[in-house]
């Protein structure tokens, strides 16, 4: 979902509710979740499309979720604004998180249909195409969604999989240096980028990109770090120990670096430093991980 797509349905549901928070001052206070917030609307307004999406979507966030109430909503802000898409993509997302692939790929081809602008269908119709495993389609509808919206990062990584799994890691390498170059706090599409890049046997690409870039902003904590988890990848523990120690350095609080640091600490062999290092972290953060999946 685009920001100016969120920013609408948002700005439109306020000035729905400010005259009811002018008038009725005193019950906002009671209104303390979304939830009753969203019920009361519709109960303001039974015919509401815009409270049924955002409830939906709320009862979604539970634990458990609740995803037969979240469907019926759905299916009324569908019955209500037929000719509106969101509901529509809000109906795939049930149907793929219980599997139902191509339900979920019906759905969501409708709704690029009724907004062939609309680059959260496009984007959905690729993600389903990928699941049924129609890769040649799915890598089309891909390319579709960024030619709507080319600054959307997670398009750009599930593309990037996606031409990997086809076996072109050239245009996986490509398509995964876009996102980094729009989302660089993204380890993970960091991560994927250097198995790429070693796969290909282009290991030495890595270090000299991440040279390159510190050379230009030395005193950047998040590069050092990202630089220090490619090391490791690369097995050179040594260098990859100095570069998250310079993000620390760099960024005392952080404690993002710290855990990488105890994670190449335990790939070296060295356990109870690893153990010490997690320990400390979690007298900063208690629960936080002890364990990561680089």
């Amino acid at each position: 979902l685009t920001s100016h797509r969120l920013a609408g349905w948002y700005g439109a549901f306020l000035l729905l509710t400010l005259g009811w928070a002018i008038t009725s001052a005193w019950q906002t206070a009671r209104w303390r979740d979304d939830g009753t917030l969203f019920e009361h609307a519709i109960d303001v307004n039974p015919r509401s499309y815009v409270a049924r999406t955002l409830l939906g979507r709320t009862v979604l966030l539970q634990q458990p979720p609740d995803l037969d109430t979240a469907r019926a909503l759905f299916l009324e802000a569908v019955d209500i604004a037929p000719q509106r898409v969101r509901a529509y993509c809000d109906l795939a997302l049930l149907d793929r998180r219980q599997g139902r692939h191509f339900a979920a790929l019906t759905q969501y081809q409708h709704a690029a249909e009724l907004d062939p602008q609309f680059a959260e269908a496009h984007h959905g119709v690729a993600q389903s195409l990928v699941s049924l495993g129609r890769h040649d389609e799915a890598l089309a509808a891909y390319r579709r969604t960024l030619e709507i919206e080319p600054g959307f990062a997670i398009g750009w990584f599930n593309m990037a999989l996606a031409l990997r799994d086809s076996g072109d890691n050239a245009a996986a390498i490509q398509a995964m240096r876009r996102v980094v170059e729009l989302a660089p706090q993204m380890q993970q599409a960091q991560q994927e980028l250097v198995r790429l890049l070693i796969a290909e046997g282009r290991a030495d690409e890595v270090v000299a990109e991440f040279e390159r870039e510190l050379a230009a902003a030395p005193h950047d904590a998040l590069l050092h770090d990202r630089f220090g988890v490619a090391l490791m990848q690369l097995a050179r523990y040594d260098a990859a120990l100095a570069e998250v120690d310079r993000a620390i350095e760099l960024e005392p609080r952080d404690l993002t670096p710290r855990r990488h640091r105890a994670a190449i600490l335990l790939r070296q062999g060295n356990v109870a430093e690893a153990i010490e290092q997690l320990r400390w972290i979690d007298t900063r953060q208690p629960g936080s991980p002890a364990a990561l999946d680089l």
